[in-house]
């Protein structure tokens, strides 16, 4: 696709902070006259974070149909509101760029197929973005998740809804071997071995090299452990100690901690004397506003992008990461993705 064409649109599905900072920084690297279109599954992802540009933000509500069929008619509901927002564009639109954390994800895979079918399959290009933890793991769909895909296509639910097509995909899980995937965004220093890699370009986001030097505070990242059984009670008491006899080692003034956009309620990490963060602040941004000498967490990729902006003036560590509740080929990846910027690993 010609990326200095005018008649290329972008739209960006966002879930998450991390997506929606990505989001940013990579509709704001682009210097050609294409239309950048928001659609989030949060409302609080339409805010301002890095980049103003976007020709249109649109809320993408995910609760508000229940009952049956209630993910296929939510779907169709979102696939009317991109068809009008890509409408408002004009009619002279022949390139669709789509920006996305993985093609498994129902409510924005199914544009897919719609825009192959309205504008030809290879002028719609998919581009994978980094989410979250996981992004370091890419492995293979299992049998079970290749059938559950293959379940979404079934005569019912295409005689039902026959405006809804679910893009088939198989092999690697988030979709990079497919021909609509064009490229996977990453991280500098996260190494992913595949031809369709491109780094993004932080230079305009990461810190000033010299602000916040001489701050003595800390961080700490809470993590919603419990939700995947990714940690016991006991393992977290392990951490909290671990992460006690650090903040002495490290002379840490300031101990601030920042729960996880989904927490849970269990407060993980959080100890007597940690000063609660109560605004609703993405980690990224917050970063550029407030100088810390360490961040610490478990497998947050919070650690991960607390390491890429802030840089030689913090040091991040990982505390009990070996203690995680994952397959060993996918700690393996998310370790080595951490170690390669400069995390700082402690097992316990």
């Amino acid at each position: 696709m010609d990326e200095n064409n005018a008649q290329l649109v972008r739209l960006f599905f966002v879930k998450t902070e991390l997506e929606r900072v990505v989001a940013d920084m990579i509709a704001g690297s682009f210097n050609d006259d294409a239309t950048c279109l928001l659609f989030a599954y949060k409302e609080r992802l339409l805010g301002s974070y890095l980049w103003g540009g976007w020709s249109q933000k649109k809320y993408l509500a995910l609760t508000d149909i229940k009952g049956l069929f209630s993910g296929q008619r939510v779907a169709l509901s979102h696939l009317s509101e991109i068809e009008s927002s890509i409408k408002i564009v004009g009619d002279e639109i022949k390139d669709i760029e789509i920006y996305l954390s993985r093609l498994k994800n129902n409510n924005s895979n199914y544009s897919i197929r719609y825009l192959q079918k309205r504008y030809g399959e290879f002028n719609v290009g998919v581009c994978i973005i980094p989410h979250g933890a996981s992004s370091f793991y890419r492995g293979i769909l299992t049998p079970k998740e290749l059938k559950k895909i293959k379940s979404k296509n079934n005569i019912l639910v295409r005689t039902l809804f026959p405006k809804l097509e679910y893009f088939e995909f198989s092999g690697e899980r988030y979709g990079a071997d497919t021909d609509v995937v064009k490229r996977i965004y990453t991280f500098p220093g996260h190494v992913l071995d595949h031809p369709k890699a491109e780094f993004i370009d932080i230079s305009s986001f990461r810190r000033d090299s010299g602000a916040g030097a001489e701050s003595n505070d800390a961080l700490i990242v809470g993590q919603p452990v419990y939700m995947r059984q990714r940690l016991t009670p006991d393992q977290v008491e392990k951490i909290n100690l671990r992460i006690s006899q650090l903040l002495k080692e490290r002379g840490c003034g300031k101990v601030y901690f920042l729960p996880h956009p989904r927490e849970d309620g269990s407060m993980c990490f959080f100890q007597p004397g940690f000063e609660l963060i109560k605004v609703a602040e993405p980690l990224e941004l917050m970063l550029l506003n407030r100088a810390f000498k360490t961040v610490i967490s478990s497998f947050s990729t919070g650690l991960f992008t607390s390491q890429i902006i802030l840089g030689d003036h913090c040091q991040t560590y990982a505390v009990g990461m070996n203690l995680v509740n994952v397959d060993e080929d996918e700690l393996t990846q998310l370790r080595s993705g951490f170690e390669g910027v400069g995390v700082n690993m402690i097992d316990i």
